[in-house]
Order: C-alpha cells, then sequence, then structure tokens
C-alpha cells in the first residue's frame, strides 16, 4: 500500500459509535486530552463481506488501531487475530473492560453503565475505598477506566511497537480493566498475604485507618491531607501541629489512634485551610490542601510546573509525563468526530472518487 499511515487510531464501525462520538452541543468544549476527531463509518450500510473488507483495509494503513466499541467491532467481524500482523509491525489494541468468553462478558451492555464502580468491585480496590463503616465509595473512573484500562493500554501499545522493533511482528494487545486493576492492586494483596492488611476497612495504614494518613476539616469548612508515614515525617508533622513534646501514643500503636486522631481533628479545626497552608510551608510532613477542580491552577506548585494549561481558553492538565529533549504539547482544540475519514481512507488505498462514492451513500462521514 503506498498510502502513507496517518496518526490517527479511532475506528468506530457502528452507527452507536458515530452516534457517541457526534459533535457536541453548540458551545460545549472537551479538553484536547480526552477528545479527538476520528474516522465514522456506519456498519449497516455495507454486507457483512464489504465491511471486513474495508475495515481491514483501514486497519492495515495505521500502525497502530484502537477499538472503542464494547464488545469489539473488530472481535465480532472476526478480525482481529486474522489481520496479517507477522511482517509489517502493525499493533492492535483493544480495552474491554473484562476480556471475550469471560463468565461476564455477557453483561457487557449493563457492565458499560456502571463501569466506575464494577471494575473496582470485582477487584477489590472499591471495597478498600471507603469509609470504615460506611458503603464504599466510587473512587471516579480512575482506577477502571483510566488507571486500569488506559494507562495499562498506552503501556501495551509502547511495549509491543518496542518488540516489534526488534522482532519485526505486530500483534494485538489484550488490554482488559480487570486486569489492570488487579495489577493495580498487587502491593495490597502482598501486604494481606503477608499479613499486615487486615480487610475490615478504616484500620490500615493507608486506608484512613492511621489517624497520619487522612484528611481533617479546617476552621472554615474546607479540607487539608496529611501522609506522615516515615518517622522523620510524622516529627515534622507533631512539630507544626504544636504537639511535640506531648505525650501521646506512638505512632504505630493502633490502639492508640483514636486518641491521636481526635487531637488532630481537634487541631486541624482550630484554623483555617490558608493558616495551615502557611503553618506547613516548607515541611516534610507530607501535607497538602484539598484543592476543588476550579482552584488547583492557582497553586503554586501547579503554577511552577504549568501543569494546567488553557489552549483555547478550556483549562485542563497539560500532557505527562514530560521529557528533556521531545516536550510533548497540546497543539489545537479538538476536531468533531469524521475530520479524519478521507484521511484514513486515502490512507487505506482508497481513491477520491471511492471516497466520494462512500460520502455519497451515506457509508463514511465526515465532519
Amino acid at each position: 500500500m503506498d498510502g502513507k499511515p496517518v496518526e490517527r487510531d479511532i475506528l468506530p464501525l457502528s452507527p452507536e459509535a458515530a452516534a457517541d462520538l457526534a459533535p457536541p452541543p453548540a458551545g460545549a468544549t472537551m479538553p484536547r486530552t480526552v477528545a479527538e476527531g476520528g474516522t465514522l463509518v456506519d456498519g449497516s450500510a455495507l454486507s457483512a463481506e464489504q465491511l471486513e473488507q474495508m475495515t481491514a483495509d483501514i486497519i492495515a494503513a495505521l500502525k497502530t488501531v484502537y477499538d472503542p466499541e464494547i464488545p469489539s467491532d473488530i472481535y465480532e467481524l472476526g478480525l482481529i487475530y486474522k489481520i496479517d500482523i507477522a511482517d509489517d509491525r502493525h499493533v492492535t489494541v483493544d480495552m474491554t473492560l473484562t476480556a471475550p468468553g469471560c463468565p461476564v462478558a455477557g453483561e457487557m451492555p449493563t457492565w458499560v453503565e456502571n463501569a466506575v464502580c464494577a471494575v473496582p468491585g470485582i477487584q477489590g480496590s472499591g471495597w478498600q475505598v471507603r469509609i470504615a463503616g460506611q458503603a464504599p465509595l466510587h473512587p471516579l473512573n480512575l482506577v477502571g477506566d483510566f488507571g486500569g484500562g488506559g494507562m495499562y493500554l498506552a503501556f501495551g501499545v509502547v511495549c509491543a511497537m518496542l518488540e516489534a522493533q526488534r522482532s519485526g511482528k505486530g500483534q494485538v494487545v489484550d488490554a482488559a480493566m480487570v486486569d489492570g486493576s488487579a495489577s493495580l492492586m498487587a502491593m495490597f494483596h502482598g501486604m494481606f498475604a503477608e499479613g499486615i492488611w487486615r480487610e475490615e476497612r478504616g484500620t490500615n495504614m493507608l486506608d484512613s485507618g492511621a489517624p497520619w494518613y487522612d484528611c481533617y476539616e479546617t476552621k472554615d469548612g474546607k479540607w487539608v491531607s496529611i501522609g506522615s508515614i516515615e518517622r522523620r515525617f510524622y516529627a515534622d508533622l507533631l512539630q507544626r501541629l504544636g504537639l511535640e513534646g506531648e505525650s501521646l501514643p506512638k505512632q504505630h500503636d493502633r490502639a492508640g489512634w483514636p486518641v491521636l486522631r481526635a487531637r488532630f481533628t481537634a487541631i486541624f479545626k482550630s484554623r483555617t485551610r490558608s493558616e495551615w497552608e502557611k503553618a506547613f510551608e516548607g515541611s516534610d510532613a507530607c501535607f497538602a490542601p484539598v484543592l476543588s477542580i476550579s482552584e488547583v491552577t492557582s497553586h503554586p506548585h501547579n503554577a511552577v510546573r504549568s501543569t494546567f494549561v488553557s489552549p483555547d481558553g478550556v483549562q485542563q492538565p497539560a500532557p505527562a509525563p514530560r521529557f528533556s529533549r521531545t516536550r510533548p504539547e497540546i497543539s489545537a482544540s479538538p476536531r468533531p468526530a469524521g475530520s479524519d475519514t478521507a484521511a484514513v481512507l486515502a490512507a487505506a488505498g482508497y481513491s477520491n472518487a471511492e471516497i466520494e462514492k462512500l460520502l455519497a451513500a451515506g457509508v463514511a462521514g465526515v465532519a
């Protein structure tokens, strides 16, 4: 194929996917980091053979393909392991909640609606993210979609492409959110196996059980967080709270934790959040104010690091991680879905006349 591979990996094939990627309402904006243009192809307008051929053509033109549909269109078409990836260093990525063939795969439509608690729930993190005596909390969708899903997917792509440079062969990256979420819980499984982690919520060092690893309300109704695990950090915490030299239970004496918590609660409640920020300035106690989304850009650390940027007036996190030589940048605002349809089809070997025919027939769509 003579067409130059394009840098667009989103390949929705069903009408439902096209609807999901439809342009937002007038005036709505989305950060570039979470919204992209893509290729719109309506599979219902093609025969099974035509759809399979078009999918194979487009896939062959891309270095990496990510199918966002659940369950995967590429899986349903039977293409994911039929694609000839033996010699062209092609990497195909499929991110699912579980994986095809798993016992819960048939429940996928319901699971998709409840992914925020489904994935953390069956991997244990949902059980741990809660206050003692209360129901488990939703950890946003950081555990499943982003942490256990997207980050492991991206890591898998990089690993597969590095391996392809050595072997000259491509492969399929199966990135299941359940697997990634389980991997994120590895340390806690290890601690549980060692007998130093209890299943009872609110009794462990990192789950709000330890009074020196928790959040506290301040005088003005705001919150601060502390994570003073190491001995010298804990000593700094006591000094900043004015408790240095006071007769208190030992740091790791679980029986004395309620006493420490009561003292910390009362003291933090005696000043405002900004007053505590000044008191802990330059501290090693692992102290931080708990900020809202609208407050984070003004925090000195974030300002110095330029952690947040506002291209076209839309506040969003800057790309991460950072590199010393090739600095990642957000070049422009997101484009509507379908912005890349013509380019992708051209790269797949379709002539201008063929592309126009597909557009006229409603098989392909452009922004």
